[in-house]
C-alpha cells in the first residue's frame, strides 16, 4: 500500500510592523483575513456597508490552519476584534446562520495609502 504525503501550506505575507504590535500568531491570522477579502474584492463578492469581507467557522479556521485549533482561533479573532485590528460582522441571508464575517480595518489617508487603524492610532486621531 502506497502512502501519499500531503503538505499542508499556508502562504501569508506577514508585516514585521504588525507583528511587533500585536504578536505572530494574529499576524498571520490578519495577513490571511486581509489576502481573503482581497480575493473577493479581486472577485467583487461580499461587498457590505463598502468593505470586501471573507466569512468562515472557526471549524473552517481550523481546516485552513491545521497548527491551530477552535478554542486559539477564537482567541486570536477575540484579541484582534479588541485591538481593532478586524471588524466583525453579520451578512447571513439565514437568520439561523451565525457564522461571522471578516475584514480588515483599514483606514485610507489623502494621499491614498492604507493603514492600519489599531486602537492606539483610533485614539490619537
Amino acid at each position: 500500500m502506497e502512502m501519499k504525503k500531503t503538505k499542508d501550506l499556508v502562504e501569508v505575507e506577514v508585516d514585521v510592523y504588525v507583528a511587533k504590535d500585536i504578536n505572530v500568531e494574529e499576524a498571520i491570522f490578519y495577513a490571511k483575513v486581509e489576502c481573503l477579502c482581497e480575493e473577493h474584492k479581486n472577485n467583487n463578492e461580499n461587498l457590505y456597508d463598502g468593505y470586501y469581507w471573507t466569512r468562515s467557522s472557526k471549524k473552517e479556521f481550523t481546516k485552513l490552519f491545521s497548527f491551530w485549533n477552535e478554542r486559539q482561533i477564537r482567541t486570536i479573532i477575540k484579541n484582534l476584534v479588541e485591538k481593532e485590528y478586524i471588524v466583525l460582522g453579520k451578512f447571513n441571508e439565514d437568520k439561523f446562520d451565525n457564522t461571522n464575517w471578516y475584514r480588515i480595518n483599514k483606514k485610507v489617508l489623502p494621499n491614498g495609502n492604507m493603514f492600519i487603524v489599531p486602537k492606539i492610532i483610533q485614539e490619537i486621531i
